[in-house]
C-alpha cells in the first residue's frame, strides 16, 4: 500500500525531503551491522534482528528508488 503525503500529513502541508546522503548513510550503517551479525554462527545468531535489519534496508532503498518524492 502506497500512501500519499496528503493522506498521511494533511492538505497544504510541505513535507521535507530526506537528503540522499542521509539515506545512503543509513543503508551503509544497516549493512555494516548486518554483516557483523551474520558472522555469528547461525545456531546462535539473532535471526529476528537480522530479518528486521534487512526489512529496514529494503525500506530505505525503496525511498531512494522513489526519488524521495
Amino acid at each position: 500500500m502506497i500512501l500519499s503525503n496528503e493522506y498521511l500529513y494533511g492538505d497544504d502541508v510541505v513535507v521535507p525531503k530526506i537528503p540522499l546522503s542521509i539515506i545512503d548513510k543509513r543503508i551503509q550503517l544497516l549493512n555494516d551491522n548486518l554483516e557483523r551479525l551474520l558472522k555469528v554462527d547461525y545456531k546462535v545468531r539473532d535471526t529476528m534482528r537480522c530479518n528486521d535489519i534487512i526489512k529496514a534496508v529494503k525500506f530505505w532503498e525503496s525511498l531512494k528508488q522513489k526519488g524521495n518524492k
